[in-house]
């Protein structure tokens, strides 16, 4: 086995103290933080290493971005169609399911991955919000007042609507 490196130490910590399955990019810009040479490489390798060694997981199912938890009992995810977030679901994992299939087949059956589908509780809020043709605001977006054309740049989502002139600004 190999020995432990700072970084690899650094990746690790980041992955046990998040739930957010980051990205490696995700994870080189918050390893950037405590090792600021860090390049995305070193990354990419210590990752490959900490799945060979049984203590990061790499979840890639549906052939997108992959992202990466440290290693937990096997159990399911969900994915939002939408913005992409993936969550740990709470159900315990099949293993009938497993003998089932290598029963059915003549596999040898390890494990099995399962990833839900649809759209998280924000993304849910969001498009009912849209439905009902309130304005979404999000940190960052830019909004243009409809009555005298300032621009507003929304730094915290929580406040409401951006407002300019005593009215609701529209969106560019």
């Amino acid at each position: 086995m190999q020995r432990d490196t700072k970084q690899r130490e650094a990746i690790l910590r980041i992955l046990r103290s998040t739930r957010s399955h980051p990205t490696a990019d995700c994870i080189y810009e918050e390893a950037k933080k405590e090792i600021p040479h860090i390049s995305k490489g070193t990354v990419y390798r210590n990752l490959k290493v900490l799945q060979e060694n049984g203590q990061v997981s790499e979840l890639n199912l549906d052939g997108t971005v992959s992202r990466y938890e440290a290693k937990q009992e096997n159990h399911y995810h969900f994915r939002c169609e939408r913005c992409g977030r993936v969550i740990d679901v709470d159900e315990p994992v099949d293993t009938k399911l497993d003998r089932k299939v290598a029963a059915r087949t003549g596999l040898k059956i390890s494990c099995h991955q399962l990833e839900f589908r649809g759209l998280c509780r924000d993304c849910q809020h969001e498009q009912a919000e849209r439905g009902k043709g309130i304005a979404v605001i999000k940190a960052g977006e830019k909004y243009r007042c409809s009555v005298s054309g300032n621009e507003v740049i929304v730094t915290k989502v929580g406040g409401g609507t951006p407002v300019c002139c005593g009215n609701n600004t529209g969106k560019d």
